[in-house]
């Protein structure tokens, strides 16, 4: 291989504990969830990344989360729709994290982002929204799971509180969460002139849907992309409720340089 290949594979909204079940207008089942359905998700994209890499023979693998990671606590409606209550959810998908990016680095050395999001916030069902900012589940998500893999080599475990850029072949990628973004928002042109540097790409979730879209071009002509991750959850009440239905997935894309980029989405069961 004579130059740097990278598989990047993001995730967003797995939103851990919750229980859904949502009906179609003739009583149909457009998806069910669960902590059990949520594992043999990531059960399927482990074997999704395996037969990725065996093809491809990436030198790393570059795994963004983009939020979302547990329900959380902050609606007393949510409360007859999750398993377990935050702690234990922040407890349970920690342990299962570690474990599973610990099966990723036997394909190879896994960079592994942690973005906060809105349900990871720390908000007990009285407290508003943005309170306590600096009240995230996701701190002790991230912390765990660098802890559990401290003595694995091949795995780093990062932290992104809310906005984060990474650098993946020669690709400025944005990484938000997008809770406070407008739906209609060009989040690639707003943060390269808020901070003053080149957004190649941006990654976001909440929205729990996938797209793909191309929001300008770069010095060498090629596509600034913004890309809306779809949730590991699938479609719930809040994507009904914003009318964007899409299957439970994730994004993967092969990367080499600025201007080789190969997407694959992929739908999970």
């Amino acid at each position: 291989m004579d130059r740097e290949r990278t598989l990047m594979v993001a995730i967003a909204d797995p939103h851990y504990g919750k229980l859904i079940s949502v009906s179609g207008l003739h009583g149909e089942e457009l998806n069910t969830y669960s902590p059990e359905i949520f594992e043999s998700r990531m059960e399927q994209l482990l074997d999704d990344i395996r037969r990725l890499a065996s093809f491809h023979r990436p030198r790393k693998i570059v795994i963004p989360n983009l939020g979302d990671s547990i329900d959380g606590m902050f609606r007393t409606g949510q409360l007859m729709a999750i398993r377990y209550g935050t702690i234990d959810s922040c407890m349970f998908y920690s342990e299962y994290m570690a474990n599973w990016l610990n099966e990723v680095s036997e394909i190879a050395p896994v960079d592994y982002f942690h973005v906060c999001g809105n349900h990871d916030t720390h908000r007990p069902v009285v407290n508003k929204k943005g309170e306590f900012p600096k009240e995230n589940f996701g701190k002790i998500m991230a912390w765990w799971m660098s802890e559990r893999l401290s003595e694995n080599d091949s795995v780093k475990v990062s932290l992104i509180e809310k906005i984060g850029m990474i650098d993946v072949c020669g690709n400025n990628i944005l990484l938000i969460h997008g809770d406070n973004e407008s739906k209609t928002s060009d989040a690639a042109k707003e943060y390269s002139f808020l901070y003053n540097v080149r957004v190649d790409m941006v990654l976001r979730g909440h929205l729990h849907t996938y797209s793909d879209v191309g929001v300008g071009t770069n010095e060498k002509g090629v596509d600034i992309r913004e890309i809306y991750v779809p949730s590991i959850c699938g479609v719930d009440e809040f994507a009904m409720s914003i009318k964007r239905r899409s299957s439970a997935g994730a994004v993967a894309m092969l990367l080499e340089r600025k201007e080789d980029r190969i997407v694959f989405p992929i739908r999970l069961k």
